[in-house]
């Protein structure tokens, strides 16, 4: 059987290709950031995909989205976003694209002899189809094998940069979250965008993020290279992957500490593209074999997908309900991101495959809490109301935000000239750096050499 990449006329859907969204944390929602995943309980208070018009939220701004038939038709910028983005239109895109996943898949070769199957053909297309249960008991029996025969450090679990919005349904933290329940992961350090900027920042102006922790992934990794630490976890420089694979225990140096890359046998890549950002391509495919075992989630058949063994279908950030902040920096209001539309196919979302791979592995409840996706919404969303209070701002309580307008905004605070400005507290009161004690003809020197 052929690659699961048709077209959506089975639904009367047709659309272009696009990439799975994010939205950036923000610091209007820093109550949000300390929270476990959801249980998606059928039943749970939940906006249902009936026909009519749906809030929700996207990488590129809130938006209203117009719903007949069970299908997303159109949508409109929320109405007070001061510059709504162009790229909004990609939010049909990304969930009528005939490159959808539809089902769980397999690589021939793969479903037939496991890790011992030839390597070459990945990337050719040639998947087999297989029920739900099957991939998921084949992704669990993976894991175990890896970490029984070469340990924890021989998995690596991965989305370099990509995640989608909402402080719920995070797809890199639910990957790690679920791998530090199993026993360890290694995971990367930055990301694609930021580059050395995010090592280099912190030395220079205190830190380069808001004050968001994000969302907790259950473990105790750490930035910079150290190997496992106490938990388990393990961190290198997202741009190292191809150095790792092609040439493991190699030792190199990040961010004034020394480290050897890790020997890795298998690799879980969530939402991210690397086929796609990194460097070197080819020099990228051969690395790529040195894996027994390749596993993709994704909404998309991206190429990364395509080389996969295992590729479990995923659904859209608009296929389930979430909450996040609008404003990447100003954080000036908090959505309900309400699910738009049903699943399509046989899509699930990131948190209930990661649920069902920790239930495989005797780990269902440490993952869930026992918590409904309803519950663990309203619990950030009160977090964030205390806060509110504290601060003596206005937020109507949780019923009334998530049945009603959907939106609790906030003033926006100026700087001293009355903009606002990024980092102007850790630029004002920053700790002292090692680049202090740099002279400051040196500085000046490497200045004029750039």
């Amino acid at each position: 059987m052929a690659s699961d990449v048709g077209d959506l006329d089975d639904l009367g859907l047709g659309a272009t290709l696009s990439r799975r969204s994010l939205l950036n944390g923000n610091v209007a929602l820093a109550a949000l950031g300390a929270f476990g995943p959801s249980l998606l309980v059928e039943g749970a208070r939940a906006a249902t995909s009936t026909d009519g018009e749906v809030l929700s939220g996207s990488h590129w701004g809130g938006f209203r989205a117009k719903v007949e038939g069970g299908r997303m038709v159109s949508l409109e910028p929320w109405e007070k976003d001061p510059t709504p983005s162009h790229q909004l239109s990609g939010v049909l895109d990304s969930v009528y694209s005939p490159t959808r996943i539809k089902y769980p898949m397999v690589r021939r070769a793969f479903l037939a002899k496991g890790a011992a199957a030839e390597r070459d053909s990945r990337g050719k297309g040639d998947f087999v189809r297989v029920s739900w249960d099957q991939a998921l008991d084949l992704v669990v029996t993976e894991l175990q094998r890896v970490d029984k025969t070469h340990g924890a450090a021989a998995t690596f679990a991965e989305s370099s940069g990509w995640n989608s919005p909402g402080r719920l349904h995070n797809c890199q933290s639910l990957l790690r979250r679920m791998m530090n329940l199993k026993g360890g992961l290694v995971d990367s350090s930055g990301d694609y965008a930021a580059g050395a900027a995010q090592v280099i920042m912190p030395h220079v102006v205190g830190s380069l993020d808001p004050a968001l922790t994000g969302i907790t992934d259950g473990g105790k990794a750490k930035t910079g290279a150290a190997w496992l630490t106490e938990s388990g976890a393990a961190r290198i420089p997202v741009a190292r992957v191809v150095d790792m694979l092609v040439n493991p225990d190699k030792p190199f140096d990040f961010n004034g500490t020394k480290a050897d890359d890790p020997e890795i046998k298998l690799a879980y890549w969530v939402g991210g593209n690397p086929f796609v950002h990194h460097q070197d391509r080819n020099r990228m495919v051969e690395s790529w074999k040195t894996l027994e075992t390749f596993i993709v989630q994704d909404c998309l058949w991206t190429p990364t997908a395509r080389h996969a063994d295992i590729v479990l279908p995923a659904t859209t950030s608009y296929e389930r309900n979430d909450i996040e902040c609008i404003g990447d920096y100003a954080g000036r209001a908090i959505v309900a991101m309400k699910k738009v539309i049903e699943p399509v196919f046989e899509s699930r979302t990131d948190y209930d495959i990661f649920a069902a791979l920790a239930e495989r592995l005797g780990k269902g409840h440490e993952f869930t809490e026992g918590k409904s996706e309803m519950d663990w919404i309203r619990s950030f969303y009160d977090a964030a109301l205390m806060q509110a209070k504290a601060k003596k701002y206005q937020m109507p309580d949780f019923d009334t935000f998530w049945n009603g307008e959907g939106v609790a905004e906030f003033p926006v605070t100026s700087g001293k000239s009355g903009d606002v400005v990024a980092f102007e507290q850790p630029l004002g009161a920053r700790q002292p750096s090692p680049l202090d004690d740099v002279p400051r003809g040196m500085s000046a020197e490497l200045q004029e050499r750039a």
